[in-house]
């Protein structure tokens, strides 16, 4: 044989010992066993260390202008409070008028999830806006804050003028 044929043929078996192995490997049981991850698609979810609210799709919010209302399953959580550092109605738009409530603080852990509720006016046009935190009872988490910025809009307010109310204190008036 030619030793450029040989070469060759050394060439292929050494590249060839380089491919990625196609089938799965194998657990002692014959099963086959995949790493712990996910598909390297970034739409993927995937744990890395954060928090679950991180890593899980998030669901749908039960308002979409509201992001943070509360979900169907938030009764099976724990209620807890928010360390509050900004709360303030921003105006969006001059005419019609349009507003947002403008919140800045931190959660008690990154388990806990921020839920801003807004009630709808009663009949002396108070507008009573709850901000909290949800959190699994069960879940271990680290005891850092976990802060936030996030603006909420106010929606299908009527032209008359509002009072706003959050956690039980009164921080605005505002002309719908």
């Amino acid at each position: 044989m030619k030793p450029i044929t040989l070469f060759i043929l050394l060439l292929l078996m050494l590249s060839s010992a380089c491919a990625p192995a196609t089938d799965a490997p194998s657990n002692p049981d014959g099963q086959p066993s995949y790493p712990n991850s996910y598909p390297s698609d970034p739409s993927y979810p995937s744990n890395s260390g954060k928090p679950v609210q991180e890593y899980l799709p998030p669901a749908q919010p039960a308002n979409p202008d509201n992001p943070y209302a509360p979900l169907p399953g938030d009764k099976n959580l724990q209620t807890d409070k928010v360390y509050l550092d900004l709360s303030e109605i921003q105006t969006t738009s001059p005419f019609p008028p349009e507003y947002q409530v403008a919140l800045r603080g931190s959660l008690p852990t990154p388990c806990h999830s921020l839920r801003v509720e807004i009630k709808p006016p009663d009949e002396q046009n108070n507008i009573y806006i709850e901000v909290y935190s949800v959190a699994d009872p069960n879940a271990v988490c680290a005891q850092v804050l976990q802060s936030f910025d996030v603006a909420v809009p106010l929606k299908n307010l009527i032209p008359v003028l509002y009072k706003v109310w959050l956690n039980g204190n009164q921080i605005a008036e505002i002309e719908g």
